[in-house]
């Protein structure tokens, strides 16, 4: 029974949804019956105050990242995402440009035709990415977990991998050179796009798709925000088409994620492959 009643204010997007019974409580309200001139209580709730919501996010680092992206990045969108490795728990999630909520009402015709930089959305769950070459060392660990190579096992890197017209590594389009022959570690230390299309080759899509979801991608990270969004790996892609195993093996292609989904597949990784989903709201949910 939420109780709301024509001019209540409602929580629309972010915790405010996600909290809105918590935050808001519980109206109370008497049922009487009128005898003559006075009414007799039959029944009588008292209200609810609604309780605090706490949040994970520190806010002083919220506030410097927010400080050090317009500074580095001035009238450019994007998002930014920190988590704590042990806990999971997510200390600053920035998301520009933003809004005023002093001025929203007067802003939204504004906010709201702005289709380029998207000030009402939450890019840092709700935008997707392709996740590029962050996921180069998720494709190491597959390939050598799978054997698919070794630790010493070698590709050479001539700045493509068959012809210069088509996957080509990074390093062709400013020096039309190649890395040479790298291993798993070099590869990993020059970002070599051409070693990782091999990796991606050797592992196939479906083996690339199952050691994506053990970091979090292709799905929900599951903080509970409304405008959480699950991101993509190769959906609906055959299992022999090789062209997007190697693209997946550089975080490219078929294959989108949000920053939070970036930021705790890395968090993962960091604690040595354990998932845990991103702790958003640390008590007061529901």
């Amino acid at each position: 029974m939420h109780n709301y009643e024509g001019d209540d204010l409602i929580g629309k997007t972010g915790v405010e949804k996600q909290c809105e019974l918590t935050l808001r409580g519980q109206r109370g309200f008497k049922r009487v019956r009128r005898r003559g001139q006075s009414f007799d209580v039959l029944e009588e709730v008292f209200a609810t105050p609604g309780r605090d919501v706490h949040l994970s996010i520190d806010i002083h680092l919220q506030e410097d990242i927010e400080t050090i992206f317009r500074t580095w990045s001035p009238g450019r969108n994007g998002a930014a995402v920190v988590i704590d490795i042990p806990t999971g728990e997510v200390l600053a999630m920035v998301s520009l440009p933003t809004y005023d909520l002093n001025t929203y009402r007067t802003d939204f015709p504004r906010l709201a035709q702005d289709g380029v930089d998207l000030p009402l959305m939450s890019r840092a769950v709700g935008r997707k990415y392709p996740p590029g070459s962050i996921v180069k060392p998720i494709s190491v660990i597959a390939g050598l977990t799978d054997g698919v190579v070794t630790p010493g096992t070698e590709f050479h890197c001539a700045g493509y991998l068959h012809n210069p017209n088509e996957f080509r590594c990074w390093i062709w389009k400013n020096a039309h050179v190649g890395h040479g022959s790298l291993d798993a570690s070099s590869a990993l230390k020059n970002s070599c796009n051409v070693y990782f299309y091999n990796v991606g080759e050797q592992l196939g899509v479906h083996r690339e798709q199952w050691w994506l979801d053990q970091f979090g991608f292709g799905r929900k990270p599951g903080t509970g925000l409304p405008e959480e969004r699950a991101g993509s790996v190769a959906s609906g892609v055959s299992c022999g088409d090789t062209g997007t195993a190697r693209m997946l093996a550089i975080g490219q292609g078929a294959f989108d994620a949000t920053p939070l989904q970036c930021a705790n597949g890395l968090a993962t990784l960091a604690r040595h492959g354990e998932y845990l989903s991103p702790v958003l709201v640390l008590n007061g949910g529901t």
